[in-house]
């Protein structure tokens, strides 16, 4: 008789060891990583021990910030016998140095001391609601006396024998009194129906602007996964404090002067905004983009939130004004760009006889005619420094010539 002992592998999902590291981290990833824990972004985590190996590993799923409904980003550690980190990897696209952000998450769970129960934890943060975006705003404890301000009080006028008040209060019927009984109806109906007017307006107003709070929000989010394309240049020091105090913006104020600009070109911070920095824009375009907008609506049963004007976070000389932000299901999908071509204003966009379209860029695919766009790593690349260099080299130094002369000439007409 003997006994056979079965080497099996330990699999811990709580009560976590603390680990060590030596990755060279970046510091905006200190928040980052927190807020995502905190959150329940990082999900699913499991270390694996296994007998006599000298490297155990540690797997996790990291909840996409942009988007719940694509697939989660797996990051795995392999850790020594003295717990610390040999190597890393995740399967996001920014993982070529093993420094993003989802493993210093996975780090920063593991050597919690809540994280004990932190695996069974609701994902909050960053997560679309089951009535994101359009209809979130109630969710977030907003009452309706919050949607609309209170009605002015009208001042009463004094009471006279002339008041049409003094008239209904009379005893007897009269025709004066019919007549005066019948104008209050009137009154009071105007007055019931511009105050629904206004609650109305003032709700869709807060409707608009909760929206494109919590679009931008996740538009910043989604631009943290892409490539930025820095370029460093010597700029004098008048230009440069302008710079840092007029076109930076902190992201704060970039997703305030987005809502505050949402009605666009009949906003005057709109044109401010633009005039610092370089944009374009079509005046044929503007015209026609609602009805393109609810036209598309229809056509593909998707949401199109309205933005304002949105600063590049990382380049802040540049900015847009998108058309709108697609968004199905709760999450957002892409950005929408309408074009309304001048060749097309008496022409229709599809000629129906010859099925031929009036629009050069236009292509028939899966029997619809579309515009295919792919991303161009090296395009952008080179637009953008090349417009950099304009920005930098010419326009900010006109700009700031320009702003100084206008503040001369108002300071001389005060004097």
């Amino acid at each position: 008789m003997y006994n056979k002992i079965f080497s099996m592998d330990q699999f811990i999902r709580t009560g976590f060891e603390r680990i060590r590291h030596n990755i060279a981290f970046q510091p905006q990833s200190e928040p980052k990583r927190k807020a995502s824990v905190e959150s329940g972004h990082v999900v699913n985590v499991e270390e694996i021990r296994k007998i006599n190996q000298s490297l155990n590993s540690i797997k996790a799923s990291v909840i996409r910030q942009i988007s719940i409904s694509l697939d989660p980003y797996i990051v795995k550690l392999h850790i020594d016998s003295n717990r610390v980190i040999v190597n890393a990897s995740c399967t996001c696209v920014y993982n070529r140095s093993e420094k993003c952000k989802h493993i210093s998450a996975l780090i920063y769970f593991i050597n919690q001391e809540e994280s004990l129960s932190k695996t069974n934890k609701e994902q909050n943060w960053g997560k679309p609601s089951v009535k994101q975006l359009a209809k979130e705003k109630y969710s977030k404890g907003k009452f309706f006396l919050e949607m609309w301000k209170t009605p002015k009080i009208i001042n009463k006028i004094p009471k006279s024998v002339s008041d049409k008040s003094s008239v209904l209060e009379m005893e007897k019927p009269s025709a004066l009194k019919s007549i005066a009984v019948e104008m209050n109806k009137d009154k009071d109906h105007k007055f019931i129906k511009n105050l629904l007017s206004e609650m109305v307006q003032s709700i869709d107003s807060n409707f608009k602007f909760e929206d494109c709070r919590v679009c931008v929000d996740n538009l910043f989010l989604f631009a943290e996964e892409y490539p930025v394309y820095p370029k460093i240049y010597n700029i004098e020091p008048n230009l440069q404090k302008y710079y840092l105090e007029e076109i930076y913006i902190s992201k704060e104020q970039n997703i305030k002067l987005a809502c505050d600009t949402l009605h666009q070109s009949n906003s005057k911070d709109w044109f401010l905004a633009r005039r610092k920095r370089i944009s374009a824009i079509r005046q044929y375009g503007i015209a026609n983009e609602y009805n393109a907008k609810d036209e598309y609506e229809k056509r593909y049963k998707v949401s199109v939130i309205q933005v304002g004007v949105i600063v590049c976070a990382s380049q802040p000389w540049l900015c847009a004004s998108l058309d709108g932000v697609v968004v199905r299901d709760g999450a957002i999908e892409r950005i929408l760009e309408i074009k309304c071509p001048d060749t097309c204003k008496n022409l229709p966009e599809i000629d129906e006889k010859t099925e031929k379209a009036n629009v050069n860029y236009l292509e028939l695919l899966n029997g619809s005619y579309c515009i295919t766009v792919y991303r161009d790593e090296n395009f952008l690349e080179d637009v953008v420094h090349k417009c950099e260099e304009f920005y930098f080299t010419n326009y900010l130094p006109a700009l700031y010539n320009f702003m100084q002369k206008k503040c001369d000439i108002n300071n001389s007409s005060v004097s």
